[in-house]
């Protein structure tokens, strides 16, 4: 009887050592990425998908054996490839040979490894994997910059100027996007790759102007007033606005675009409203606002439309000498442009505020006409044929006289980012989530959207039928057309 137990024992024993040996030999696959290239396709684009798996087991096959990678492009079987299994405690990189061409939209990718358990694994948890890839409308041209662009794009005599968050001021050619020149405006600060360019170009008679900030020979940190050819970019003059103090801690910020009316150039800086003559950069005159404030100015008639005293007011000057005609008292900061606009019946100005609302004053004397206050807004408000429209998370339309509401158009899992520009009947904005839409100005309804990666911050240009915009690092011209 002890003798058949000891043989019963010897027995289980090397049974339990085979299978023990043979479970070894068992492996654990997991798909670790999904990437492809290019990264950032459009519609046409050729697209190449790798897999990165892994074998996560210790398990040491004893030769080498196959299994199959299967890719699904909304849930339809696209290709399948046999790939090797990666050695123990490795990965490898797979790339399907058949490449997808890109459709408009988003769609699911799911990539499936060794489907049906053929090469037996310990666990299959993890043979499937999904990502999202969303591919953009096909445009006229798209054109790389150094890094983000949040300004808005300006035209001269067919090329489209626009500066990136690198400090770089770009002059493309409208119909290709082909290079003109570049140039180099601003510093980074303290020697970080950070943005000293804080307002949008502006570009009159051959000239373009942008608020930058810059080091003198000395090393002093300034703000000035660039004047650059449109031509070849050239510096014509450069203006100093202020110096900063060498015990300043951060970036000092002023959000100012230029504006230019009549031979002049009117800037806010810090805590003045400045004239400098457009030719050479000399000053004209200046207005102490007694704190900073970040506003662009805007015109009408001869006279400027600011905010002032940083927390407090909206005033009204004479463009030729700066004298202040009015101001009205808002109540907030107003840390962008007050938009105005005159019909052909009455001046009015039209500011939009953050917090407060949205305000109609008299642009003669600036009594208060109406008020929306339960309106929030941080982008400029634009009128067009007798209508006020505002952005707002999405966009409201109101009777410009007297402030009764049309229509609100709501944008659905998006917001509103860059400023209305508003032509022909169409209304095109950009949105947070990087979508450039078009909607019809009249009734409020959406004509056609076009797709982007990354916030639309630029307020688009419109000419010859093109759309002009920057999203991330990119500049797009897409068709009026699109849809």
């Amino acid at each position: 009887m002890k003798r058949i137990l000891f043989l019963l024992i010897i027995v289980f024993g090397l049974l339990g050592f085979t299978f023990s040996g043979c479970a070894s030999k068992q492996v654990t696959l997991k798909i670790d990425d999904i990437s492809y290239e290019p990264t950032n396709p459009v519609e046409g684009d050729l697209i190449m998908f790798k897999v990165k798996i892994d074998n996560t087991s210790n398990a040491t096959l004893s030769e080498t054996k196959f299994t199959t990678m299967g890719l699904y492009i909304d849930d339809k079987n696209f290709t399948t490839e046999n790939i090797p299994i990666p050695v123990a405690g490795n990965y490898e990189m797979f790339p399907f040979t058949e490449k997808w061409q890109a459709l408009e939209g988003c769609h699911n990718i799911k990539v499936v490894i060794n489907p049906n358990n053929v090469i037996k694994e310990s666990d299959s948890s993890n043979n499937t994997k999904v990502i999202e890839l969303c591919v953009e409308n096909k445009p006229v041209w798209r054109q790389i910059a150094d890094s983000p662009i949040h300004s808005s794009p300006a035209l001269y005599q067919g090329d489209i100027f626009i500066a990136s968050e690198g400090n770089m001021l770009y002059c493309l050619n409208s119909e290709n996007g082909d290079l003109v020149w570049e140039k180099s405006v601003g510093i980074a600060y303290n020697n970080e790759k950070v943005s000293s360019l804080y307002s949008s170009q502006v570009v009159s008679d051959g000239k373009v102007y942008i608020h930058a900030y810059n080091r003198d020979s000395k090393g002093q940190l300034s703000a000035y007033l660039i004047c650059l050819s449109a031509d070849n970019g050239n510096l014509l003059w450069k203006q100093l606005v202020f110096a900063v103090p060498n015990d300043f801690p951060s970036m000092p910020y002023s959000g100012s675009t230029p504006a230019v009316y009549n031979e002049k150039v009117y800037l806010i800086s810090r805590e003045y409203l400045y004239c400098f003559n457009a030719n050479d950069g000399k000053l004209i005159w200046k207005y102490a606002t007694n704190s900073p404030i970040d506003s662009s100015p805007a015109f009408y008639q001869g006279k400027i439309y600011a905010s002032l005293q940083g927390i407090d007011y909206i005033g009204c000057f004479d463009a030729e000498n700066g004298k202040l005609l009015w101001k009205y008292r808002i109540g907030e900061k107003l840390d962008f442009l007050p938009m105005f606009y005159t019909t052909a019946y009455n001046e009015k100005v039209y500011v939009c505020t953050p917090s407060n609302g949205i305000y109609c004053l008299d642009a003669e004397n600036g009594n208060l006409l109406w008020q929306k206050d339960n309106i929030r807004s941080n982008t400029s408000p634009e009128v067009y044929e007798n209508r006020l429209y505002v952005g707002a998370g999405g966009i409201y339309c109101f009777n410009a006289d007297s402030g009764d509401s049309i229509w609100h158009y709501v944008l659905t899992n998006d917001f509103l980012q860059s400023p209305l520009t508003i032509i022909d009947g169409k209304i095109y904005f950009g949105s947070a989530y990087g979508t450039l839409y078009c909607i019809d100005a009249d009734k409020g309804t959406l004509l056609w959207s076009y797709k982007t990666q990354k916030t639309i911050w630029s307020k688009p240009l419109i000419y010859q039928g093109k759309v002009y915009f920057g999203a991330d690092s990119y500049v797009y011209c897409i068709s009026v057309y699109n849809n």
